[in-house]
C-alpha cells in the first residue's frame, strides 16, 4: 500500500500497481507520494540480432549466428501532487532515484526475476500543471532476467549434477574450501562439462615437484571471544610513536569480528589506540620463526555510516623479528578531512612505498561497496628471502630488500588509533578485523612455492567475468590461458559438470557451484 494524492489534492490510500517498478530494493510508490506506474513497455518478446550467409549451390541462407540485442524498458508513470512545491520535491527524489548505473530493476508482477538496467531518455513532462504523464527509459545492456534467488550445489565424489530450470545458459561460480587436515593442500583445480569445455587453476606440474618439507598453517583464527583470548592486549612494540592503550570488543554482522571498545584516556600521543599482539608458534618440528611466510588479513577500515569526513586514525599490521624490527607490515593511514588515506608499505626493517586510496564508507577498498563494486577487504603480505610482495585489496606490489633476507617474523601485531589533537572531537574511523591467517612457507624461491591452495584456503573462481579470489583477493595469475570462461555454462535441462584436484590432495577439498537461473 502506498499514499495517492488526488486531484483535489487528499491523500487516499492504493493499491500497488501491478506493474509498479523495484530499483536497487525500493518501490518508486512507496518513496514518492502521488506517483504511480500506468504501463511498461519492453518486457515482452525480444527479437534476436541473426548473422546469414548465401551460398551459390544452394538455396536460401545459411546461419551463422545468432544474438540479442540490448533490451530498452519504458516505464509510463503518473504523478498527481497537491502543489507546484510537492510537485519540485517530487522530481528531486525522482532524479535521485534514477541517477544509477547498473541497478536492479524488478517488477511487482514478476518479482522473483530481476533485470540490470540503467536509466536513460527521460520523456518529456508537460509544463504548468501539477498533474502529468510522462514516461523514462531502462536501457538493459544485458537482455535477459535473473532468478532473485541462487542455487547451490555441492559436489559429490567429483560431479556436480544441477538440474537447470532457466531459458537462457547461465554461468555458474565456483567455491572450494581446502581442507584443514594434513593433505588439504593442492597444486591446482579444474572443472569441465561434457562439451570439453574447461576451467584449469593453478599448475598440475606440481604433481612432479621434487619432495619438500610442507609449509605449516601456524595462525588460522577467525575473531571472536575465543580466540581473541588467544592475543595479548597493548603489548606490542609501538610503530612510530603511537601509544598503545584502550580495550577491544567482539561484534557481529555477517560474521563475528573485533573492534575497539576505547581508545584510552591518555592523550598525549597524536595517535593511540589499542593492540592486540601473538606469538607465531613454532611449526610441527619445533623450530620458532618464520624466514619465508604469507599473511593474510580481512577487515572493514573507513569512514563511519554517517560518512562524515573528519573520521581520522590508523589501521596497522606489523610483522616483527625477535628484536622487535619490522619484518613486514602495512599501516592505512588517514591524517586529513575527506575520503583519501595512504596505505604505508614496510619490508625487511624499513619503510619503502605508499599510496593513496578512497577511504569512504562506500569505498570498495576496505568499505561497503557500492552497487557492482563488491569491496576487497583483503590484505596479503609475502616474504621470500628478500623479496617482499603485498596484494592489499587487488593492488599488488613487490619489492626486493637485501637487509631483509634472513630476518624471521615471531610476532604479529594489530592496531588501530584514533587521531587525539585538537581535544579528541574527531571521530575515528569503522575497523573490524574479521580474520587473519598465517602460514610458514618452506621454500626459498617464489617460483618454487610447491603448493598454489594451502590448508584452509578459500577460492572462488565466477565464469560470468573470468574472476578468481583466494581468501577474498583478486589472483587471476592462477587462470590458464585459453580457460573457457565464456562458454562453460549451465543449459537448460540436466548438466554435469567435473571436478578435480591435485592427486596428492587425500583429504579433499568441498567444492560448490552457485548459480542464477536466466530467462529471456
Amino acid at each position: 500500500m502506498y499514499n495517492f494524492i488526488d486531484t483535489t489534492g487528499n491523500q487516499t490510500s492504493a493499491v500497488r500497481p501491478s506493474e509498479a517498478m523495484s530499483i536497487n530494493g525500493r518501490y518508486i510508490e512507496d518513496i514518492i507520494p502521488g506517483y504511480r506506474t500506468l504501463t511498461v513497455q519492453g518486457r515482452e518478446l525480444l527479437a534476436s540480432d541473426l548473422t546469414t550467409a548465401e551460398i551459390a549451390s544452394r538455396d536460401g541462407s545459411i546461419l551463422k549466428n545468432r544474438r540479442y540485442p540490448s533490451r530498452s524498458i519504458t516505464i509510463t508513470y503518473q504523478l498527481i501532487c497537491a502543489d507546484s512545491g510537492a510537485f519540485r520535491n517530487a522530481y528531486d527524489k525522482l532524479n535521485e532515484i534514477l541517477n544509477t548505473t547498473n541497478a536492479k530493476i524488478i517488477f511487482a508482477d514478476q518479482d522473483d526475476r530481476f533485470y540490470i538496467g540503467t536509466p536513460r531518455n527521460c520523456g518529456e513532462v508537460p509544463t504548468g500543471r501539477n498533474s502529468v504523464v510522462a514516461d523514462f527509459e531502462i536501457l538493459c545492456l544485458t537482455p535477459f532476467k535473473f532468478s532473485t534467488s541462487e542455487y547451490t550445489v555441492q559436489a559429490i565424489n567429483g560431479v556436480f549434477n544441477v538440474n537447470y530450470n532457466g531459458t537462457v545458459p547461465s554461468s555458474p561460480r565456483f567455491s572450494i574450501d581446502f581442507a584443514q587436515a594434513q593433505h588439504g593442500e593442492s597444486g591446482y583445480v579444474v572443472f569441465s562439462d561434457a562439451q570439453s569445455h574447461v576451467i584449469q587453476l593453478g599448475d598440475p606440474k606440481e604433481l612432479d615437484t621434487t619432495s619438500h618439507t610442507e609449509s605449516e598453517t601456524l595462525i588460522d583464527d577467525k575473531f571472536n571471544e575465543a580466540t581473541l583470548g588467544g592475543w595479548s592486549k597493548n603489548t606490542g612494540k609501538s610503530h612510530e610513536g603511537h601509544l598503545y592503550q584502550g580495550a577491544w570488543q567482539v561484534k557481529e554482522s555477517g560474521g563475528k569480528y573485533i573492534t575497539p571498545s576505547s581508545y584510552g584516556t591518555n592523550t598525549s600521543a597524536e595517535l593511540s589506540g589499542p593492540s592486540v599482539t601473538k606469538e607465531i608458534p613454532a611449526d610441527s618440528s619445533g623450530v620458532k620463526g618464520a624466514k619465508n611466510f604469507e599473511m593474510s588479513y580481512y577487515l572493514v577500515w573507513s569512514l563511519n555510516d554517517s560518512c562524515d569526513p573528519r573520521c581520522l586514525g590508523t589501521y596497522e599490521c606489523m610483522i616483527h623479528d625477535d628484536s622487535g624490527n619490522v619484518v613486514a607490515g602495512v599501516e592505512l593511514l588517514k591524517w586529513y578531512s575527506g575520503t583519501a588515506a595512504n596505505a604505508k608499505i614496510y619490508a625487511g626493517g624499513k619503510y619503502v612505498h605508499y599510496f593513496e586510496f578512497d577511504a569512504g564508507y562506500f569505498s570498495d577498498w576496505f568499505g561497503f561497496g557500492y552497487s557492482g563494486h563488491p569491496p576487497v577487504r583483503t590484505i596479503s603480505i609475502n616474504k621470500i628471502g628478500d623479496q617482499f610482495r603485498f596484494n592489499i585489496a587487488g593492488r599488488i606490489l613487490s619489492y626486493t630488500v637485501p637487509e631483509g633476507k634472513d630476518m624471521k617474523a615471531t610476532k604479529v601485531t594489530f592496531a588501530s588509533t584514533k587521531y587525539r589533537g585538537m581535544g579528541d572531537i574527531y571521530p575515528p574511523m569503522l575497523n573490524y578485523l574479521f580474520w587473519m591467517k598465517f602460514r610458514k612457507t618452506n621454500v626459498e624461491k617464489f617460483d618454487d612455492i610447491p603448493n598454489k591452495f594451502a590448508r584452509g584456503d578459500n577460492l572462488v573462481a565466477d565464469c560470468s567475468d573470468g574472476s578468481i579470489k583466494v581468501n577474498n583477493l583478486p589472483r587471476p595469475d592462477l587462470g590458464a590461458l585459453g580457460n573457457d570462461w565464456e562458454t562453460l555454462k549451465l543449459v537448460p535441462g540436466q548438466n554435469r559438470i567435473n571436478f578435480a584436484c591435485s592427486a596428492f590432495t587425500t583429504d579433499k577439498p568441498t567444492a560448490k557451484l552457485t548459480y542464477r537461473e536466466v530467462y529471456l
